[in-house]
């Protein structure tokens, strides 16, 4: 999971947690009321904001298509800032 911040069509901003991320889009939990075809945007740690759109909404989970998928750089960086967050005790 990654954490990452959700801007919804009035740009109010919402943690969230990325269940699933391809470089296509994503998959969050439903924690603020989003409609099929709102316009959003995904602020993720090592890539900044990337545009999307809501697709579906199923058993309380939204999920998501990037306006423009994530190159591999761009989703290599998401992975890696995860990982660097990442604290062993």
């Amino acid at each position: 999971a990654l954490d990452g911040t959700l801007r919804n069509p009035e740009w109010k901003p919402f943690d969230v947690v990325v269940d699933e991320l391809s470089s296509t889009g994503f998959r969050i939990p439903a924690t603020t009321h989003l409609d099929v075809g709102a316009a959003v945007s995904l602020g993720l740690p090592g890539v900044g904001m990337c545009p999307a759109q809501v697709v579906r909404r199923t058993a309380g989970q939204y999920g998501c298509v990037f306006s423009t998928p994530l190159s591999p750089d761009q989703f290599a960086a998401a992975l890696r800032a995860t990982a660097a967050q990442t604290i062993v005790l």
